[in-house]
């Protein structure tokens, strides 16, 4: 059976790049593991595999005129790699990073049709605005929790991939 495949969105932060200093980065896409895709999948024992990673920073990607030039993009993306899933995150409870995981997971799940899922603190702002229509997996306040948040959202990821219930 050919090994599922995950793309997976992350900020400038979790890429490497930088902090608030790079939070107007623009989008990019790395072929190389970074950030949490890294501890994916080692959860993933072998099933799943991230096959690009999406970067944009937390200010580019959550100014309107900027994120409707991304749209191109990710979709490009989208379609060349044929993901099983989209994941997004997680953002704890950082907003603007949030609201960006949210809001790319909506655009890939209701526009491509590709199953998606973020993960958050339950009083992030983005939550109320994105939850109605989107899988929000609930974290731990910051990424100090990290390695109790990440297996819940690998969990659910490999289910969504494999189409389970």
């Amino acid at each position: 059976m050919a090994k599922l495949k995950a793309v997976h969105y992350i900020n400038q932060f979790y890429a490497g790049i930088g902090g608030e200093a790079m939070a107007d980065i623009g989008f990019s896409v790395l072929d190389v593991k970074k950030g949490p895709a890294i501890g994916l999948e080692q959860l993933w024992q072998g099933e799943m595999e991230v096959v690009r990673i999406i970067v944009c920073g937390d200010n580019y990607i959550n100014d309107d005129a900027n994120y409707e030039r991304v749209l191109p993009e990710i979709k490009k993306v989208i379609e060349e790699a044929k993901p099983d899933v989209f994941i997004a995150g997680p953002a704890f409870n950082a907003g603007r990073y949030g609201v960006a995981c949210a809001k790319v997971c909506d655009y890939v799940k209701n526009t491509l049709g590709v199953p998606s899922v973020t993960g958050m603190w339950h009083e992030n702002p983005a939550v109320a605005m994105y939850v109605k229509d989107n899988y929000i997996i609930s974290t731990r306040e910051t990424a100090a929790g990290m390695s109790k948040s990440l297996p819940i959202v690998a969990k659910f990821a490999l289910k969504l991939a494999k189409k389970e219930p």
